[in-house]
């Protein structure tokens, strides 16, 4: 392996797992500043140092000493410690790793040789976002359980619920998706969406899946416990949920999980439907010596905006009931969507194949 080989590696490793924490300072001013503004308010304006506010930024800088200077209590009916503190890591580390399959430019070839730009770069590709988004809520019900408090043990609950009702309709827009792109790699779905649909229209998931993309998006964000999904929290009904008896550095470590799950949650709505790092109306090929800048820097902008449109369904919501966010109708709609796509993209995949090979044999995506 040579010096480059490395360097590449540790690139792409440190997007992967560095960019989501560093965008959390971000992506946290963003949202207040943004709440000020839809609720009519200053937002974040009164934290300084030395009369230096940075347009509320410094608030994020003493929320942290906060946090960090906080003394970390473990209450003493607490029997099961070390589920205790297992369990934020759980949360924060899935939601890290979620984002590292996520492809942050197009392959790159130096030297007669590929590069795919990815931290994780694993062909499970979808798979590996859907199982992860899966694997967080055992972190949620193992702090409420471990809390020895019924209301911890309630948002536990509320969370599990959660989490199966929103991950089949995911699963089944996913398989729409499948479909679509013949591929579970994002790296090749996102190749897909750089074509031109007549001439003029980005093939974009969200134009080729409209319903698909609204259902997706809806259990994406349900899946983070944001406003009015927040059932598992429940301020005004089970105090604070699953995380009722933490503090100081363990409720940091749930709180940066969450935003990090967002985050990665807007990069996988990107990939899949807006088109990942291609520019729309431009190929790589015309970008020439300018393509991997744009498309990295587009593969940011896009999630930071689709997390500013979270951040606006936060503020413009309340909290609901569980039996009105836990809704049954999804479900209808994700098969009725998987099974309208399934015939016209299925016999376009088999004649491409088919063409391709000059042999009648199964398409090898499925």
């Amino acid at each position: 392996m040579s010096r480059l080989d490395i360097l590449l590696i540790a690139i792409r490793v440190a997007f992967g797992a560095f960019i989501p924490l560093c965008f959390i300072a971000v992506c946290v001013w963003m949202e207040r500043r943004g709440a000020g503004f839809f609720q009519d308010r200053a937002g974040p304006n009164r934290a300084n140092i030395f009369g230096f506010r940075a347009a509320g930024l410094v608030q994020n800088l003493a929320d942290a000493a906060k946090l960090i200077f906080k003394e970390d209590v473990i209450s003493g009916h607490i029997k099961h410690k070390f589920y205790f503190v297992l369990a934020p890591l759980i949360v924060f580390f899935t939601a890290v790793v979620s984002f590292a399959v996520v492809p942050f430019a197009d392959t790159l070839v130096l030297n007669g040789k590929s590069y795919i730009m990815q931290a994780i770069p694993v062909d499970l590709g979808i798979l590996w976002f859907l199982a992860l988004a899966g694997f967080s809520v055992y972190g949620i019900i193992l702090a409420g359980w471990s809390s020895t408090n019924k209301y911890g043990v309630l948002g536990g609950l509320r969370s599990a619920a959660q989490v199966i009702s929103y991950e089949i309709p995911m699963g089944l827009a996913i398989v729409s998706l499948l479909v679509v792109y013949g591929t579970v790699n994002l790296n090749e779905m996102a190749h897909f969406q750089g074509q031109l649909l007549f001439g003029f229209i980005p093939m974009w998931g969200v134009v080729l899946q409209p319903l698909g993309f609204i259902i997706f998006l809806v259990a994406a964000f349900a899946e983070t416990n944001r406003t009015p999904f927040d059932l598992a929290e429940g301020e005004s009904e089970i105090v604070a949920g699953f995380h009722v008896e933490y503090s100081a550095m363990k409720f940091a470590v749930f709180f940066m999980g969450e935003y990090v799950a967002l985050f990665a949650s807007s990069a996988i709505i990107v990939t899949l439907y807006f088109g990942g790092y291609q520019v729309p109306f431009l190929a790589t090929e015309t970008l020439v010596n300018y393509a991997k800048p744009v498309a990295f820097i587009l593969m940011i902008a896009l999630p930071v905006m689709m997390y500013y449109f979270a951040g606006w369904i936060r503020r413009s919501n309340i909290s609901h009931y569980p039996g009105k966010m836990i809704p049954g109708s999804m479900k209808p709609m994700s098969i009725l969507n998987a099974s309208g796509v399934w015939s016209p993209f299925w016999n376009w995949h088999c004649w491409q194949y088919c063409s391709s090979s000059q042999v009648v044999m199964q398409p090898t995506f499925l």
